[in-house]
């Protein structure tokens, strides 16, 4: 039986090609399955998609209003 991932995304997405626009995947320690996408401008994070990761998505946020840099959105 498949489990049912819920997609979510907050904040800006990468628009085209050479935007300048930073795309990093975040590794999980292991704890929840999918997948977390992050971008971000000028060493900012500025948006977040996540597949069934709710708990990093949540933290992603959090940092997305902070105005958090890459260091901070690596330790998720």
């Amino acid at each position: 039986m498949h489990s049912i991932r819920r997609v979510v995304i907050v904040g800006a997405s990468v628009a085209g090609g050479g935007t300048g626009k930073d795309l990093r995947f975040i590794e999980s320690d292991g704890a929840e399955q999918g997948r977390l996408a992050m971008v971000g401008d000028a060493g900012q994070v500025t948006g977040a998609v996540a597949v069934g990761r709710p708990k990093q998505f949540r933290k992603a946020h959090r940092l997305i209003e902070a105005g958090a840099g890459w260091a901070a959105a690596e330790s998720l």
